[in-house]
């Protein structure tokens, strides 16, 4: 049915959730009308039945990585679109000052977060054209020790180690030379206008998200109007110290929060819509093909997920707690 939306056929949270920031990442919307919704047993059940958003039987587990990552890319966009909505609120801020506080370094966790669920979808897509031959460039390989040596010898010369070095003696942070990259699906992009601004958002959004995540606190300042400052995600190293943000602070090396954590939600779907134009032809290609519709499984019998067939009749639940696929 080419009439399928998010707005009446979308689960609690997509009802709910869209209409705040579809227009922003449309495309979102139609890759599940052409892909997630053939997936599920929407078009093999009633509405309103528990099975209804569910996957069908035996669906081939890339295509449930992929719809699996698609969704979850939306509830992490629609958790940040939330925390802009209501920062503002001085009930929010008065009330729950912890998670107020807390907010823009969750804010960068979701959104590097998104990053990576987009290289496992991509990267899931990619296995499929593999799988059927679909001509898009050199499925990755297992490295030969020569070449294992070869990227060690750069990560020393290059400087990354001395670098990783005084970190570790720091801070204790682990130094690790990098063989295979989330980042090597972007190689697949042809747009290579789209691929430089997907790399280094990536790399600006995960510079924030490993401060967060590996470090103590990010301090901040509160300026004369009681706006919040953060440091700019390049001169972070030089405020790790709090003495350093509180004594000497350079005030172009700060940003308001508020003015950070809006920039990069917009941006972030911006790239995800362009994204997901050239993920849609892709998948067009992929779903073309006569192996394609054994992916999506068969539509089950109720009982079959509900009921043991031994005895006591348990639910099927997944992250969400509610066994439903969205």
């Amino acid at each position: 049915m080419s009439s399928w939306n998010l707005i009446e056929h979308g689960d609690v949270y997509e009802k709910r959730g869209w209409p705040n920031f579809g227009l922003r990442f449309p495309n979102y919307e139609e890759f599940w009308r052409q892909f997630i919704v053939p997936m599920s047993c929407r078009e093999c059940t009633p509405p309103g039945q528990p099975l209804w958003i569910h996957f069908r039987k035996d669906v081939d587990p890339d295509a449930q990585r992929i719809a699996m990552a698609h969704y979850s890319i939306f509830r992490a966009l629609a958790y940040i679109n939330e925390i802009i909505t209501i920062q503002n609120d001085s009930e929010f801020h008065q009330n729950f000052s912890f998670t107020y506080s807390e907010r823009i370094d969750n804010v960068y966790i979701y959104l590097a977060n998104i990053i990576d669920l987009v290289a496992l979808l991509f990267w899931s897509v990619h296995k499929l054209e593999s799988r059927f031959s679909i001509p898009v460039g050199k499925f990755p390989e297992k490295y030969n020790l020569q070449r294992i040596l070869e990227k060690a010898e750069y990560y020393f010369s290059s400087g990354h180690y001395q670098d990783d070095f005084k970190q570790f003696c720091n801070k204790k942070r682990v130094a690790s030379i990098k063989l295979h990259e989330p980042d090597d699906v972007t190689s697949f992009i042809k747009d290579a206008v789209l691929k430089k601004d997907w790399r280094e958002f990536s790399r600006d959004i995960r510079t924030y998200r490993n401060a967060v995540i590996h470090n103590t606190m990010i301090g901040h300042l509160i300026d004369v109007d009681n706006e919040e400052l953060i440091p700019l995600k390049d001169k972070l190293r030089d405020y790790e110290l709090w003495g350093t943000i509180i004594y000497y602070p350079q005030q172009d090396h700060f940003e308001p929060s508020e003015d950070a954590i809006k920039r990069d939600f917009f941006r972030m779907c911006d790239l995800l819509n362009r994204l997901w134009h050239h993920l849609i032809e892709s998948y067009t290609v992929v779903s073309s093909k006569a192996d394609y519709a054994a992916c999506l499984g068969s539509a089950p019998s109720p009982l079959s997920l509900f009921f043991q067939p031994s005895s006591s009749a348990k639910r099927v639940t997944g992250s969400s707690g509610d066994g439903l696929l969205r």
